[in-house]
């Protein structure tokens, strides 16, 4: 769980009744984590006798720049989701541990599974997005990783080593 340090801690009671999500805006979001993530692999593989295969030739590619972006970009969209979540128990006066019976600390995905399946949905798409990025990243070997951890990237990296790449 990322949810950011603002929402957290000590919020606000009139922060929870401020959160609105528009129709569509949800799946708006879901398309374009994928568009995003779609775009800058595809543009990172080639297809040769029916097998896809990173070409190396491609990483200095304009696009190629936009792989930690479009991490980032479904980091912030998983956190602002788990954040939504948040508010929305608060302002239904509902306990996020009230889900979490055996005490294992995924009682705010338990509620999201309970209460709020769309969100769970672009959860789900940011996870995909980012596993998409990080098998390119991964295939380039050569130290990219590093480059993008570098700078204070703790919550992200945190999130990237728990996603199954498999």
């Amino acid at each position: 769980r990322f949810p950011s340090k603002e929402v957290a801690a000590n919020n606000p009671p009139s922060l929870a009744d401020s959160w609105v999500l528009p129709p569509g805006s949800l799946d708006a979001a879901e398309f374009a984590m994928n568009a995003a993530a779609r775009l800058v692999v595809m543009n990172m593989v080639t297809q040769r006798e029916g097998v896809y295969s990173v070409d190396i030739t491609k990483r200095h590619d304009r696009l190629s720049l936009l792989l930690p972006c479009v991490l980032r970009s479904a980091f912030q969209l998983h956190c602002g989701m788990l954040d939504y979540a948040i508010a929305q128990a608060e302002r239904n006066g509902e306990k996020i541990s009230s889900y979490d019976p055996d005490g294992k600390g995924d009682g705010l995905m338990k509620y999201i599974e309970a209460r709020l399946p769309d969100i769970e949905q672009v959860l789900a798409t940011c996870d995909e997005a980012a596993k998409m990025v990080m098998r390119i990243i991964n295939e380039f070997g050569e130290r990219p990783m590093e480059a993008l951890m570098s700078g204070g990237n703790g919550d992200l990296h945190e999130w990237l080593v728990h996603l199954d790449l498999s």
